[in-house]
């Protein structure tokens, strides 16, 4: 019988063996990420001392239950633990499922280290997943018509806003448009009205996977200096 969640621990654990005392730790947002976080909270309680930067309120709220200490404002991140939806070979990503993306994308890109946790079946050849798309309320049907302009087809998640009251639409999109997926990226996010999109492109360092069996596979990526 499939077992994915001892496969998210695996990863988990190999995650927090990377966090060092002192570190600024970014905490991601996702299935896998929570079982970071409660063992990061472990060690804490244990006496290692580090500071946290939460990639969503809902991640908040369970640092500070689980004794965490949190910082309110931040300009670098050491390393940070997060999830992902799908990645590719190449370390591209789409992210968003949670409706996090953007504070997810603002914490990454101020990390020295990204770290990426995840079980296979997050594993993927090309990238398929309806994109998340972040935009704010105002003027949104004049959004979603130059998102389908841009060749995509959105779809407004129905009673969701994000942490900063914005907008998620996930959009569905032809195969030939993510053969090059930072291309897609910069065609929506010209678009005004955009905030940000799922997709992480050049902003991993090290991927873990882990196994049923408890396993950790590595991987590392060569990240650029500015990310998208």
């Amino acid at each position: 019988m499939s077992n994915p969640e001892a496969a998210k621990w695996a990863a988990a654990r190999r995650a927090v063996e990377l966090v060092q005392p002192g570190q600024i730790v970014g905490l991601g947002t996702g299935t896998t990420a929570i079982k970071f976080l409660e063992l990061l909270a472990q060690k804490v309680r244990g006496g290692l001392s580090i500071q946290g930067v939460p990639t969503s309120e809902a991640i908040a709220r369970q640092a500070r239950e689980w004794g965490i200490p949190l910082l309110e404002s931040f300009t670098r991140v050491d390393l940070t633990v997060d999830g992902a939806d799908q990645i590719d070979p190449s370390g591209r990503i789409i992210k968003g499922g949670g409706g996090a993306l953007l504070r997810e994308k603002l914490v990454a890109l101020a990390s020295g280290v990204e770290v990426i946790v995840v079980d296979p079946g997050k594993l993927v050849a090309e990238l398929t997943r309806a994109l998340p798309v972040e935009i704010i309320p105002f003027g949104v049907e004049t959004t979603l018509a130059r998102l389908r302009q841009a060749g995509v087809e959105p779809t407004v998640r129905p009673g969701f806003a994000s942490d900063a009251g914005n907008l998620v639409a996930d959009c569905a999109y032809p195969a030939s448009l993510m053969r090059v997926p930072a291309q897609l990226h910069e065609r929506l996010k010209s678009i005004s009205g955009v905030v940000e999109t799922g997709l992480f492109l050049e902003l991993v360092d090290q991927l873990i996977i882990g196994h049923e069996d408890g396993r950790v596979e590595e991987r590392e990526f060569r990240r650029s200096v500015a990310g998208r």
